[in-house]
């Protein structure tokens, strides 16, 4: 779905929602009280996050991967499969798989290390121990219960924070800010804090850490026009990203994050780009949804996360994984 702006700002729209969130952490807390949390034999670090959205969590998780790929040489990934066919675990193919079959973000996940999905995720996790896996780096899962894990790292995307600071569906929370901190072991900021983010104490009381979504090149060629499109929680970071790289984008076109692309939709995008005289791009999890015979017609932008004290997370990890083993 996409982001609902009221999401944003407190209004008219989050009063009249505000009613429901009752309903919502009745369920919530329900689920927390009588799920049973399985431990596994390897360590286990939880990429997650409070609100709802992206945040960036897959992109953090691939970092974290990177850290940890010399100690552990054999790390997995594990995520739910969201928007894919497979129930059962199953490790994601790279060459055969597709957005349709396993999610998009376990095939970006794939590029980096061995990606384990399934419906329920302890399942993912017995099938990656089987296969050999050393540690496991869950992306998504701060508010699942039924996976004990070693670390649980809360990603927050600095220019959106937590929003109008509503639990769902009034605003972005998942659950209660101080409840998830509490069994949380680090921060990582996104991007350049908003005001209020900066100036939450709450956050104060954990290790913090930050980190900018940078492009990687090459980049596509700057003199010409393009017409970015986006299915992604925050489109509009994505279109900051490309003009800031010194890109011109001269239209845009939102979709619900996870949208499973059509032969209307690709119509759309190339009248849309041709009558402006503009090339289409896109981000790499959008383009991976695209179908195949399209995607040579549009432009993918990838960004990576770079830390800014990648050693200090480092040491935090391995001594809380020691820690807890």
């Amino acid at each position: 779905m996409k982001t609902p702006k009221h999401w944003n700002r407190r209004g008219i729209r989050f009063e009249v929602m505000l009613s429901l969130t009752p309903i919502y952490y009745f369920f919530f807390l329900l689920k927390k009280r009588f799920t049973t949390a399985q431990s596994f034999p390897v360590p286990i670090i939880c990429v997650g996050n409070i609100t709802a959205g992206g945040a960036g969590k897959t992109p953090t998780a691939i970092a974290i991967a990177r850290l940890l790929k010399k100690e552990y040489p054999k790390l997995a990934f594990v995520s739910r499969g969201y928007g894919g066919r497979h129930v059962a675990p199953y490790r994601v193919d790279r060459k055969k798989d597709s957005a349709m079959d396993v999610g998009d973000e376990p095939l970006l996940l794939a590029d980096h290390a061995p990606c384990y999905i399934a419906e329920h995720r302890k399942d993912a996790i017995a099938l990656a121990i089987k296969d050999g896996a050393t540690l496991i780096i869950m992306d998504d899962g701060l508010q699942h219960f039924a996976v004990a894990r070693d670390v649980n790292i809360v990603v927050i995307d600095g220019g959106f924070g937590f929003g109008n600071y509503g639990m769902l569906p009034a605003g972005p929370l998942r659950e209660k800010i101080k409840g998830a901190l509490a069994r949380s072991h680090a921060i990582l900021v996104i991007g350049k804090p908003r005001k209020e983010l900066s100036e939450d104490l709450r956050l104060k009381a954990l290790p913090n850490f930050s980190g900018t979504m940078t492009p990687k090149k090459p980049l596509p060629a700057k003199k010409r026009s393009y017409f970015a499109f986006a299915g992604i929680a925050r489109p509009q970071k994505f279109y900051e990203t490309l003009m800031q790289a010194g890109l011109t984008v001269n239209g845009t076109l939102d979709f619900a994050d996870h949208h499973a692309y059509t032969t209307a939709d690709i119509h759309t995008l190339t009248a849309r780009a041709t009558a402006i005289e503009a090339s289409l791009v896109t981000t790499e999890k959008d383009w991976v949804r695209l179908p195949e015979h399209f995607r040579s017609k549009v432009q993918v932008v990838k960004a990576e996360l770079t830390l800014d004290n990648e050693k200090a997370l480092k040491s935090l990890l391995l001594k809380q994984i020691k820690k807890s083993k």
